[in-house]
């Protein structure tokens, strides 16, 4: 063989050109392949993110709802709660399946009973379901609460079973009002008895006791240095003498009322009235705290049972003297003053709020019940009253921003707060008159004056009801 046939045979690279192509066609299928599985990837993540998102969400709507059922429970009905529904076991998804009292709550608004293979509350794509337990704390046990606190589990299922699960820790702050708060001085000339749990009279100023039977189940508090008292007894049957330092206590700090002025009543309270009474002489209806337009014909008040009302100009003030039941389940709200000596029913109390900005005055004894939970009357002024308000069923807090007179034989069940127009920053505002020039209670006599007989009974119901939410977390296995 020559050397011009070896160069020959040494520098023929015929078939190079097809290896780079298969190593280039197969590096770029390499690279498809990969930017495919990648792409597949990045959907799957996004597609998972998406339902995870979504389960969030739904888990997060399911501790709102459950919030807000446990929001209009009280206290002492959270042990209730725990052991609700078919399986008595607190943690297992039922608790919020019912009420835990009558009424309460609708079914509908309930949470049905729910865990990881089906069932709760359908939502969206998906559905939620709610567990509440007990905390952990020194002599709370599974079944009972005695702390107020409670932690609620949401789990939200969202589409092709992606699941997440969060815990918040609920706390009840319902506050043990004590039965009767004067804030300020006090005149008690005829009997007084404040009975039950709260059975606490509590004055914050300087009391005044002359005549009558005073009596307290639990005890009495005064923020003036020890003054002569007479005619003052503690305990169930009011037969047991006060005791100095323990069941009759003075140079106490003061229990600071809660302040639900003018501003508030009306930003707070009229939005769940169901009729607006005005100083124009005209009643208006009110739907999800929407006013209508126009006020009511008369036709619809008497359909309404709302026709015995009258307006007096002169007195800023609206009346129902007409010897008819009240209609059932009324909550009314005026921006003037209002008398009610009649419509009451001592056999079956009608259920009728009246909250005010003008003074109230309440007299021959009717025999009336809150429509809004734990609230009998509320007024930004004075409060005069003959009656007897609310049930043992239904006990409710009537208050007022300036000052409160009882007379004749007065009975309320819950609890009674004369403010005397104590203001926000602790100090206190003036005597004001209501609408119309109108002052029910000269504001130098003290908060409070009762020269008839008046029973408070109080109720471990709580009438004064909510929860606050001390913790959030997502739950991660």
């Amino acid at each position: 063989m020559n050397k011009h046939y070896k160069q020959v045979i040494l520098s023929d690279e015929r078939g190079t050109a097809l290896v780079t192509s298969i190593f280039a066609i197969l590096i770029g299928t390499l690279i498809g392949v990969a930017l495919a599985f990648g792409a597949i990837t990045t959907l799957t993540i996004s597609v998972n993110e998406r339902d995870t998102t979504e389960a969030f969400y739904i888990a997060d709507a399911g501790l709102t709802h459950a919030g807000q059922l446990i929001n209009k429970a009280k206290k002492s009905s959270y042990s209730t709660i725990l052991s609700t529904g078919a399986d008595p076991t607190p943690g297992t998804g039922d608790e919020l399946s019912a009420p835990p009292e009558s009424g309460l709550w609708t079914t509908a608004e309930s949470i049905p009973a729910g865990n990881n293979f089906g069932g709760g509350f359908s939502f969206g794509s998906g559905r939620y379901y709610v567990s509440v337990r007990n905390d952990t704390a020194t002599g709370e046990t599974p079944t009972t609460d005695k702390n107020g606190i409670l932690i609620v589990t949401s789990t939200g299922v969202g589409r092709d079973g992606a699941a997440v699960t969060l815990e918040s820790v609920v706390r009840s702050i319902a506050i043990q009002i004590p039965g009767l708060i004067s804030n300020g001085d006090a005149k008690f000339a005829s009997t007084v008895k404040v009975l039950g749990p709260y059975g606490k009279i509590q004055v914050n100023g300087t009391p005044q006791f002359t005549g009558g039977t005073k009596c307290a189940e639990d005890k009495f508090e005064f923020t003036s240095p020890p003054v002569a008292l007479a005619g003052i007894w503690v305990g169930a049957a009011c037969d047991v003498v006060p005791v100095a330092g323990t069941t009759l206590l003075f140079n106490q700090p003061p229990v600071v009322p809660p302040i639900i002025d003018l501003t508030r009543l009306k930003n707070e309270f009229k939005p769940f009235a169901d009729f607006v009474f005005k100083n124009n002489g005209q009643i208006y209806p009110q739907t999800n705290g929407i006013e209508r337009a126009t006020s009511l014909s008369a036709a619809e008040k008497t359909a309404l049972g709302l026709h015995e009302w009258t307006y007096n100009s002169t007195l800023a003030e609206w009346s129902h003297k007409i010897d008819t039941r009240l209609p059932d389940g009324n909550y009314y709200f005026l921006d003037t003053n209002v008398a009610i000596s009649k419509g009451g029913d001592i056999s079956n109390p009608p259920k009728v709020t009246i909250l005010s900005e003008g003074g109230i005055t309440l007299n021959n004894e009717i025999a009336l019940q809150p429509k809004l939970l734990g609230y009998a009357m509320v007024t930004a002024n004075d409060l005069s009253m003959s009656s007897k308000y609310s049930t043992s069923s239904n006990p409710g807090l009537v208050y007022a921003y300036g000052q409160i007179t009882f007379s004749n034989t007065t009975t309320i069940v819950g609890g009674m707060i004369a403010a005397n127009f104590y203001k926000s920053d602790g100090t206190f505002g003036p005597d004001a008159n209501g609408p119309g020039g109108l002052n029910l209670v000269n504001g130098i006599h003290g908060a409070v004056q009762v020269s008839g007989n008046l029973t408070i009974i109080t109720s471990d119901n709580g009438f004064v009801r909510g929860s606050t939410v001390l913790s959030w977390r997502e739950v991660r296995n």
